[in-house]
């Protein structure tokens, strides 16, 4: 019988049957290095498990053919930190790769509404995933645990909150409701379907999580912004300003810095004018009929920060700080009609709710 050619496998492959011996010889040959367990790489150099890793998804059909990627790899879509992978086939022996080791276990097969993956294998839904994770399991001997930890699943619970809305857990909650029958996991949809209602404000069950117990109370708060807030708190610290000299601009370059400044300090507040128009209001003196108080809230603040005198003020204390900041707002809402006829609670309310959305943006 001819040799099976290898010049169609990837970087790194599993060999088959019909492989094996082709693969062999090739090693012999050094054109090809074992990595482990019937895999074979072209890569002579690389490190192992870089390249095991690199491949992960890659290598599980050619062990397990019928597998589904499970448990808390279908919710962290990556090896677990000890390499592990976990995956529902019928095929129960664990294979050990450089760096990574997949873990199967026997359970309901693929159905409908589980996802397709790189490599050939399928991946839970989101729904089946949680549902998954709602089963407690224990790390033994420093490995990872099959699923998540209850504090885990409501971080991510809370950070699909955060980022899709309370929408998207209830879209959860019902997805997990229409496959927890069929895979013969109705208490742990019971579970996670209290837990959500918890977050929603309609159920109320024991959290376990900071975001979770501050989620329930009514009060989210991001986690990730908090982390952001201290590295900046501790970068701010260890920073020693020193003085810098502005450069010296053109007239021409002073304007044009002012125009911008002028326009895209507007813009974010929500006051939107094309660029066309806002030059128009500035150069030339064109105030549109219909948003007059807009056109003069840009053209109020090109005046102030296109007035050199005026920028380079610098304010002795906190008091003259404040000082400054009204005056130059007050000439900013000069244009306001509730501000030229002595309303100015209305006009304070309509610079308030500019101020909000500018902060938010940010």
């Amino acid at each position: 019988m001819p040799e099976i050619s290898l010049a169609g496998q990837p970087e790194v492959f599993v060999s088959s049957s019909a492989l094996s011996k082709a693969a062999g010889a090739a090693v012999a040959r050094g054109e090809l290095r074992k990595l482990g367990s019937r895999l074979y790489t072209r890569n002579l150099t690389e490190d192992p498990e870089r390249l095991v890793r690199r491949y992960w998804y890659f290598l599980i059909g050619g062990y397990y053919p019928d597998a589904l990627i499970a448990d808390r790899t279908a919710l962290e879509n990556k090896p677990a930190v000890d390499g592990s992978v976990f995956l529902v086939s019928e095929g129960t022996r664990e294979v050990e790769l450089p760096g990574l080791t997949f873990r199967p276990r026997k359970g309901p097969p693929a159905i409908d509404s589980d996802r397709a993956f790189p490599g050939g294998a399928r991946l839970s839904s989101i729904p089946r995933a949680y549902l998954e994770n709602m089963t407690p399991s224990r790390g033994r001997a420093g490995r990872a645990s099959r699923t998540l930890g209850r504090d885990e699943i409501e971080q991510r619970l809370d950070s699909l909150a955060r980022q899709q809305g309370e929408a998207a857990l209830n879209k959860l909650r019902d997805g997990a409701h229409a496959i927890a029958h069929q895979l013969g996991l109705e208490e742990q949809c019971e579970e996670l379907s209290a837990l959500i209602g918890t977050f929603l404000g309609t159920r109320d069950v024991k959290t376990q999580s900071a975001v979770g117990a501050a989620r329930a109370a009514g009060n989210p708060f991001d986690p990730d912004r908090l982390e952001l807030f201290e590295k900046l708190f501790s970068g701010l610290r260890e920073f020693v300003p020193s003085d810098r000299e502005a450069h010296g601009r053109s007239a021409e370059a002073t304007t044009n810095l002012a125009f911008y400044e002028a326009y895209f300090s507007n813009f974010i507040e929500g006051n939107e004018f094309s660029v066309d128009e806002a030059k128009e209001i500035i150069f030339e003196g064109v105030i549109p009929a219909e948003r007059p108080e807009d056109a003069h809230d840009v053209l109020g603040t090109f005046r102030i920060v296109s007035d050199i005198s005026e920028m380079s003020r610098i304010p002795a204390n906190a008091e003259e700080f404040i000082a400054l900041l009204k005056a130059r707002h007050a000439r900013i809402m000069e244009g306001h009609r509730e501000s030229a006829q002595g309303d100015q609670g209305s006009a304070r309310c309509r610079t308030a709710n500019r101020t909000k959305r500018f902060w938010t943006w940010f």
